[in-house]
């Protein structure tokens, strides 16, 4: 099961009665207080058993790639040159603190599909696990910590 975040910390930290004055987006792109700039894309860490799990991250990037990305939402942008952008949410687990603002590439997807992002390489738990990869145990542990209600047994 992989995870994802509907709302980028920077959205999320404008108080709930100022947010349709000073946010604005949809389940893509994202902007805040007409300055920061934000996509929504998925941050892959291979599974050693085979597959991947996706991090359904959002991040934010400069004014030119995402004034590129709106005007070619549905295109086919796969072979865009990657750019740089930050991770722009917490992920819920103290051993992934400090991913907002941790340097990423962006790669621009083919139509209709989300971006997706490479963490550059650093002492980061999550971008050292997307480097080498994790196992399903790793997997399974951490969907049932970010949903324990999920694993729980029926009681009756």
């Amino acid at each position: 099961m992989d995870v994802a975040y509907a709302q980028p910390e920077p959205a999320l930290r404008i108080p709930e009665s100022e947010r349709k004055d000073r946010v604005w987006g949809n389940v893509d792109v994202c902007v805040v207080d007409d300055r920061v700039r934000l996509v929504r894309g998925v941050l892959f860490v291979p599974v050693k058993e085979g597959g991947r799990f996706g991090w359904g991250i959002w991040a934010a990037i400069a004014t030119d790639p995402f004034n590129f990305y709106l005007q070619h939402l549905r295109d086919d942008l796969s072979s865009e040159p990657p750019f740089e952008g930050y991770a722009a949410n917490e992920v819920g687990l103290p051993e992934y603190a400090d991913l907002e603002g941790h340097p990423l590439q962006v790669q621009l997807p083919t139509a209709d599909k989300r971006p997706t992002f490479r963490l550059r390489q650093s002492e980061h738990l999550l971008s050292i696990e997307q480097q080498r990869g994790i196992d399903m145990k790793r997997v399974h542990e951490i969907n049932r910590r970010l949903f324990p209600h999920l694993f729980e047994e029926d009681r009756g």
